[in-house]
């Protein structure tokens, strides 16, 4: 993860490298852009719920 400082905010990033063995090697393709989609959502998801000003759950 990196922060960044940006106009009204903090950028932050995530970097992550997927290497699979064997018969997944095959499945690779389609392994990485399922993640990169969910990682997406799960990104999104975060910023809208601290853009919400919203408590957290406890």
């Amino acid at each position: 993860m990196t922060f960044a400082a940006v106009d009204g905010g903090t950028r932050m990033r995530w970097s992550w490298e997927l290497r699979p063995h064997g018969a997944l090697r095959l499945a690779g393709p389609v392994l990485g852009w399922v993640g990169r989609r969910q990682e997406a959502a799960t990104w999104a998801a975060l910023r809208d719920h601290l853009q919400s000003g919203a408590p957290s759950p406890r």
